[in-house]
Formats: C-alpha cells, structure tokens, sequence
C-alpha cells in the first residue's frame, strides 16, 4: 500500500476469509499506514481500505499485490485470485492538513 509493505502468508488450505483475515492482522502491526484496512464484515475473503486523510491526494495511493515479482520474492499462489481496485472518491483539500500546522498556528518567526 503506497510505499509501505504489508506482507501476508498464504498457506495451502488457507480459505478467502484467512487471507482477508491475514491481511487485516499484518496490516494492524503497521505503523504509519496512510488507510486502515479491515475484513468486509458481510463479504468473506474482501478486505476493506479507507484512507486516513480523506482528501483528493488519496486517490493516487496504489494499491498492489506482488509487485516485486518472484524475482523479490513475491509471487501468488496458484488457484488463488486476487482483485484490487484502486483508491478512488477523495475530493478536496486534505484533511490532515489543517490539524498538522496548528501547533504553528500562532507561532512567530525569528
């Protein structure tokens, strides 16, 4: 996700919702992950991302599996299909933005 590496085990037998579920839990030991990413409670096997900063910037955070190939070690297994549909639906200014300056809100420069 965007620059950040969220690795998951997929082990023969593993059904949809333990991938999802997989995912979820790499994704929880994170830190500084720009979107939360939670099992799609009604959907088994979907996982759910929401950017953290709800602005139009998000859209452009790529969503990937197995972009380093076999060739970084990254591959997925066989009779497993993943779709990923990229982040989209921000609008506007980033909303991050404004609680980030405040503290300097009022500050004087010397």
């Amino acid at each position: 996700m965007g620059d950040q590496l969220v690795n998951t085990m997929v082990t023969t037998g593993d059904t949809a919702a333990t991938i999802a579920g997989n995912v979820v839990a790499a994704s929880e030991a994170i830190s500084g992950l720009a979107a939360t990413i939670a099992s799609d409670g009604p959907v088994p096997g979907v996982v759910k991302v929401t950017a953290l900063n709800k602005g139009l910037a998000c859209n452009d955070t790529r969503l990937a599996v197995s972009l380093l190939g076999t060739a970084g070690g990254q591959s997925v297994p066989k009779g497993l299909t993943v779709t990923v549909a990229q982040m989209a639906g921000g609008t506007g200014a980033p909303t991050a933005l404004p609680g980030a300056l405040a503290p300097w809100a009022n500050a004087s420069m010397t």
